[in-house]
């Protein structure tokens, strides 16, 4: 072995000694891939969760339903459960203008786990300042739950999402595969919205023509659990 080679394994080897428990920068990325369907909803049904200080927990009771199809929309627990079908969403019977919104979802996946090319495909959204009338889909702003690109903040129904910096790096990193949870942070300040995925920054927006509405949940052919939705009003 040449000595070039051997100076090169001491330098890595004392790199690597150096960085030994040192905290690393991101989370382990998550790879896309499914693991088990969703088969156990106990921890649904037993749910103690209480909102942070501040917060108010949404229910079902707070939403009306864009179409009026009874079937799509039900709850266990502090869980609201979307069956995906028909397309459409759930929206509060509430307008917020100013407002911290958090979230914990996830797809319910049936069958064989899908490969990283079928999860990318699993959608929902969280729709920002809906605006009248109600259409599939309406005008407002979104911040995707479809997996590929979850925490992106875009326009629907024609409005325009102004200015959006998206930090596709982030979500790879921060981003937990289809059957488990991740945590969304929504804050809408005077128009201008950010996004957060399991704690990490994703998407920022600066105003656009859209600074109040109406929340929803969007149904987008999977199934999907929105975990403890719960809403805090900013001044």
């Amino acid at each position: 072995m040449s000595k070039r080679r051997i100076l090169r394994i001491a330098v890595y080897v004392g790199l690597a000694a150096s960085c030994a428990g040192c905290p690393s920068a991101a989370p382990k990325p998550a790879t896309s891939d499914a693991g088990a369907a969703v088969t156990d909803l106990s921890d649904l049904e037993h749910d103690n969760f209480t909102p942070e200080t501040g917060y108010r927990l949404l229910t079902l009771a707070d939403f009306e339903h864009f179409p009026a199809d009874a079937q799509t929309w039900s709850e266990i627990g502090k869980t609201i459960v979307c069956s995906g079908q028909p397309k459409g969403y759930a929206y509060t019977r509430e307008s917020f203008e100013n407002f911290t919104l958090r979230c914990e979802f996830r797809f319910v996946p049936t069958g064989e786990p899908p490969d990283a090319a079928a999860a990318d495909k699993f959608n929902t959204g969280f729709m920002i300042h809906i605006q009248e009338p109600h259409k599939v889909w309406p005008v407002s702003l979104e911040v995707q739950g479809r997996f590929d690109q979850i925490a992106w903040i875009k326009g629907n129904g024609g409005a325009a999402a102004t200015d959006v910096t998206d930090d596709v790096v982030a979500r790879t990193a921060a981003r937990l595969p289809v059957g488990q949870w991740n945590a969304l942070e929504i804050v809408s300040r005077e128009g201008a919205m950010s996004s957060k995925l399991n704690g990490m920054f994703i998407s920022t927006c600066k105003p656009s023509g859209l600074t109040s509405g109406l929340l929803g949940l969007q149904a987008e052919g999977f199934e999907v659990h929105f975990k403890h939705p719960r809403v805090r009003v900013e001044e």
